[in-house]
């Protein structure tokens, strides 16, 4: 039960719906100040552009949870349904090898950037690379919980 209410709850959209809402208000109030008051944010850019990429990240593991990424499937319409289970199966393992390695190479990279300030924020960049590891971690997350909750669940 807590299982099926994990898959449920959609934290990545919460997620994703705060950062959007982020840089509508940013961009809105750049687009005011500009105009109106004849001044700029010298950081509406930089923290719009941190939160798109955060966005995007976490909209890999919204595509995981409903099974939506592209995939060429033109390989299971002509495998019988057992062998489409397992090659689903397959597939799933690969993409989870990827989303673990590239989470892992992220975090390092993440490790090393993290006394590199941005340019206008002041940020420190590993703090930015953190989206790729939350992004992909979560991701990951959503595959295996998938697989967790039952065999009926993971299929497309």
């Amino acid at each position: 039960m807590i299982l099926r209410r994990l898959i449920a709850f959609p934290i990545e959209d919460w997620i994703g719906t705060a950062l959007l809402a982020v840089i509508l208000v940013v961009l809105s109030a750049e687009i005011v100040i500009r105009y109106v008051f004849g001044n700029s944010l010298f950081w509406y850019d930089e923290l719009s552009r941190y939160c798109l990429i955060s966005l995007t990240f976490l909209g890999c593991a919204t595509g995981v949870r409903k099974r939506c990424h592209v995939r060429i499937d033109l390989i299971d319409f002509l495998l019988p349904e057992a062998w489409r289970r397992r090659l689903t199966t397959v597939v799933d393992a690969i993409v989870l090898a990827y989303l673990l390695y590239v989470g892992y190479a992220a975090w390092k990279v993440a490790g090393i950037l993290v006394t590199s300030p941005s340019a206008a924020l002041g940020v420190p960049m590993g703090y930015v690379y953190m989206a790729i590891v939350a992004g992909f971690g979560l991701a990951a997350f959503r595959l295996v919980l998938l697989y967790l909750d039952g065999p009926a669940d993971h299929e497309r």
